[in-house]
């Protein structure tokens, strides 16, 4: 499940990445997956021939009423089109890995502060689900503040120590940057 304080017409399916010898990018057309146009599903087909005799049929889900995104992996034999009878046969041999990548905003108007968390749960076959590390993402709205120490009217060196600060509720300040104009001329 996403976290209540994401705005779901806003989820992105960016990617997904299998392996296959290195791995396999699969990208997402733009727009095939927009949930604010009403479209909540994508399905593809990724080829792992020549390197594994396997497709592996890819399904990403949202079911908005429970605000949840659920990918399905399936190895499918490409000669009978169903998976592998073989239950040591599939796209994922231990050890390795397939990755998922999604973003989403968070909804208008969340306070400074507000966490933003989720977690996935991975499960193979007929396995018990495997917890994934919770990841948290904190929202800062409100905007940085920063200044320049006044200088005196005329500086008559022609080195001179200029001041500036600044701060943020959120997340701190984390770089300045420093504009510099002569006698009014552009910065």
């Amino acid at each position: 499940p996403l976290d209540p304080n994401v705005d779901l017409s806003t989820l992105s399916l960016s990617g997904i990445t299998i392996p296959n010898g290195t791995s396999a990018q699969v990208s997402i057309p733009p727009g095939a997956f927009n949930p604010a146009a009403g479209l909540d599903e994508y399905t593809t087909n990724v080829d792992l021939r020549p390197t594994q005799n396997l497709f592996v049929l890819v399904d990403a889900k949202l079911n908005p009423s429970t605000s949840t995104i659920t990918w399905t992996f399936t190895s499918i034999d490409p000669t009978t089109g169903l998976p592998p009878t073989d239950t040591l046969v599939g796209f994922l041999p231990p050890g390795a890995a397939a990755s998922v990548f999604f973003t989403v905003n968070p909804k208008q108007g969340l306070a400074t502060g507000t966490q933003i968390s989720d977690q996935a749960s991975v499960v193979f076959g007929t396995s018990a689900p495997i917890d994934t590390q919770p990841w948290a993402n904190t929202v800062d709205s409100t905007p940085p503040t920063s200044s320049v120490s006044l200088l005196p009217a005329e500086e008559t060196s022609p080195t001179f120590t200029v001041q500036w600060s600044g701060t943020d509720i959120g997340s701190g300040v984390g770089t300045f940057t420093i504009y510099v104009s002569i006698d009014g001329g552009p910065f």
